[in-house]
């Protein structure tokens, strides 16, 4: 939102009752026009006033969104949590009792933090995939798919426990490839080491041995 947003509270006539509304907008008479192309009812009065809280909050969550899309979070504890939802929603549990129970299980902070905010969204009527989507970098776009996909069809504890599976392939993956390119580093740093010390030590050896008899190094 630009700094120079101002707000404007609309009183009008509709249906017969006096109803007030907020609008953003840089001039009075922008917001003005923004309302009278709204339809909403027939223009009383309207005045600037302080920024509301409503917007204030949105705007923290915007911020608060934007610096936990620069945390990355690590694979390990959000398969334990994927895999926690999934068994209390197997056993028919609600939603937003899973996440609660998650939430107090949950180590990592920044992945605490995320599901806290998937779960104030999810208490006040959104779904888990709407819920999900603004934490897509984090998370992964293949969780909101398969989180939508549970929902769409009805098996979210499936989904969730087959996402579960996917991404403990993928962390298995990245551990079984470090693992197999560790040795061939290992190898050329050793051999690394081993031609330094040759030419730092043996070669100025060779060349004051050469010296003695008066012979060039070859």
């Amino acid at each position: 939102m630009s700094a120079n947003m101002k707000f404007f509270e609309i009183e009008y006539i509709s249906k017969g009752e006096r109803k007030k509304t907020i609008i953003p907008s840089v001039h009075k008479i922008k917001a003005i026009k923004n309302f009278k192309n709204s339809s909403l009812g027939v223009l009383v009065c309207a005045y600037e006033v302080n920024e509301p809280l409503s917007y204030k909050m949105q705007n923290l969550k915007e911020k608060f969104y934007s610096l936990l899309k620069k945390r990355k979070i690590p694979l390990e504890p959000y398969i334990i949590t994927l895999r926690h939802i999934a068994v209390m929603l197997d056993a028919g549990i609600p939603i937003n009792t899973c996440l609660k129970n998650a939430i107090n299980a949950i180590k990592h902070k920044y992945l605490k933090e995320i599901f806290q905010n998937i779960l104030l969204e999810i208490e006040s009527g959104i779904s888990l995939t709407n819920a999900v989507k603004p934490f897509s970098d984090q998370l992964g776009k293949i969780s909101v798919a398969m989180i939508d996909l549970g929902e769409q069809t009805g098996t979210l504890s499936e989904s969730i426990s087959r996402l579960a599976d996917t991404l403990q392939e993928i962390h298995d993956n990245r551990v079984r490839l470090k693992k197999a390119t560790r040795y061939p580093l290992i190898t050329i740093f050793a051999m690394i080491v081993a031609f330094s010390l040759v030419i730092i030590l043996v070669v100025p050896q060779f060349e004051k041995l050469f010296k003695d008899y008066q012979t060039g190094l070859p």
